[in-house]
């Protein structure tokens, strides 16, 4: 019984604007009252530091130098205003010799401005940031209508990666980010602390890469870890991690903890766009992602590579996803994943009109898909697979899987219209074919299947040395 092809939608995320990269700070601050905080413009200073129990409005460093470190350890707030943007923490075509550090209190909150920044890495080319970007505090940003960021950082280079260990919380906006940039960065960017993104109506991202102004790729060395908890709410778009027209090597994208997405149409927990990721991209901790009026995923590769051990949800992850339109744990389109993709945890799906705990739509899987855990997919309308590989229907290309399609684990499939444990349309599977060692159970209120071949071609064969339990509650077949 073949299993129809779904037009599918392709997961993506647009580039957010790089805040103050054309603004010349130094103009802006001629003539700005006392009360704009610390202020170093053309100056090589030793260091540049708020202590703690003082308060200040900002800190603005331009075309200087900081043999050492930019440090607060007290309370800076409200930020100053530069063009419609209010910047608590200003570095603009300087270089630092060690590293900017929050252990303080950063409260940025200007009135009637567009976007509003905790820490902000301003200019396009000139910034050298030695020792790192680190938030030991908090970072509270509200008051903007346009793009609230926590920590921003566009342009030039910093070494000793980008951290957050405590708290950055946005509230509103229309789009808000948690950590946002494209600069090159060596040591990483990792959170272990707690990023809430609330209230944005467009867009919302916990950690978002992207492209350079003039369209060339962000360059992270030292991977992108999340082993803290990603909470972002309210918005139409919403991701905890988005890779957008960047780069990542070394140890590549993980989530170790939790990451929880509700967004009012697309929402994802680790989003690939048009990227290249070494390392593979895992998650042992949990994702929970709801999009009401669209498409939720737990992990999407879209036009992306993914080289060395492929992408994986481990024996402790979790991935649970409710979509309006479509529900999807991983899905890779028009991408190649070398590595292949593993789940050895728990992925479930709830309603939607179509569901898919492993979906691959064109493209290239080398190292093969397995499934060892549990796949659980209820409640959708028209089709549910549990592991499925599809046509690109927008180009015409179709999967190919090398290493076979393997399930040793278990793949329940209920109350869709169409449902099949695995499902291959119009796809090539390679070397060892389709082997279930596990348990596949699938009900349909009209066509089910176990395993369903339409258009395929699979070497190897099929062989079940399992269970396959298939019925139909409708007048299709089974």
């Amino acid at each position: 019984m073949p299993i129809l092809p779904v037009a599918y939608q392709r997961f993506a995320f647009s580039r957010a604007p790089a805040l103050l990269a054309s603004t010349c700070v130094t103009a802006l601050l001629l003539g700005a009252p006392a009360q704009a905080g610390q202020t170093v413009v053309n100056m090589t200073v030793q260091t540049v530091n708020n202590p703690a129990g003082n308060n200040t409005t900002s800190i603005v460093i331009n075309g200087s130098k900081v043999t050492g470190a930019v440090t607060n350890a007290g309370t800076i707030t409200p930020g100053v205003l530069i063009v419609n943007t209010a910047v608590a923490l200003a570095i603009d075509n300087s270089n630092v010799g060690g590293g900017i550090t929050n252990s303080g209190t950063i409260n940025a909150n200007v009135k009637n401005t567009i976007n509003t920044v905790g820490i902000g890495i301003v200019s396009q080319v000139s910034n050298v940031i030695a020792g790192g970007i680190s938030n030991s505090g908090a970072i509270n940003v509200s008051n903007a209508p346009g793009v609230e960021s926590g920590i921003s950082f566009f342009g030039g280079m910093v070494s000793g990666g980008i951290s957050n260990s405590n708290s950055i919380t946005t509230s509103g906006a229309r789009s808000a980010f948690g950590i946002i940039g494209n600069s090159l960065v060596a040591g990483g960017v990792s959170n272990s602390g707690t990023i809430t993104l609330s209230g944005a109506t467009t867009l919302a991202i916990g950690i978002k890469l992207t492209a350079t102004a003039s369209g060339g790729r962000g360059i992270i060395s030292g991977g992108v870890v999340n082993s803290g908890t990603l909470t972002l709410s309210g918005a139409a778009t919403v991701a905890g991690i988005a890779v957008n027209s960047s780069s990542v090597t070394d140890t590549g994208v993980k989530s170790t903890n939790a990451i929880t997405v509700s967004a009012t149409k697309t929402g994802v927990g680790i989003a690939l766009n048009n990227s290249a990721v070494t390392g593979g991209v895992s998650n042992s901790g949990v994702i929970t992602v709801t999009g009401t009026a669209a498409n939720a995923a737990g992990i999407v590769a879209n036009l992306s590579s993914v080289t060395s051990n492929g992408i994986v949800n481990t024996s402790t992850g979790t991935i649970t996803v409710a979509g309006g339109v479509t529900g999807v744990g991983i899905v890779v389109t028009g991408s190649s994943v070398s590595g292949g993709i593993l789940n050895a945890g728990a992925i479930k799906t709830t309603g939607g009109l179509t569901a898919f705990g492993i979906e691959t739509v064109g493209g290239t899987v080398t190292g093969g898909i397995t499934n060892s855990g549990t796949i659980t997919l209820s409640g959708a309308k028209t089709q549910a697979v549990g592991i499925d590989i599809n046509i690109d229907t927008q180009v015409g290309v179709p999967s190919t899987v090398s290493g076979g399609v393997t399930n040793t684990g278990t793949i329940t499939v209920s109350g869709a219209g169409q449902a099949a444990g695995i499902a291959v349309n119009a796809g090539l599977i390679s070397d060892t074919g389709i082997t279930n060692k596990g348990t596949i159970t699938v009900s349909a209120s009209n066509n089910a299947a176990g395993i369903g071949l339409n258009a395929a071609t699979v070497a190897g064969g099929v062989l079940n040395a399992g269970a396959i339990a298939v019925s139909s509650s409708g007048s299709g077949n089974a």
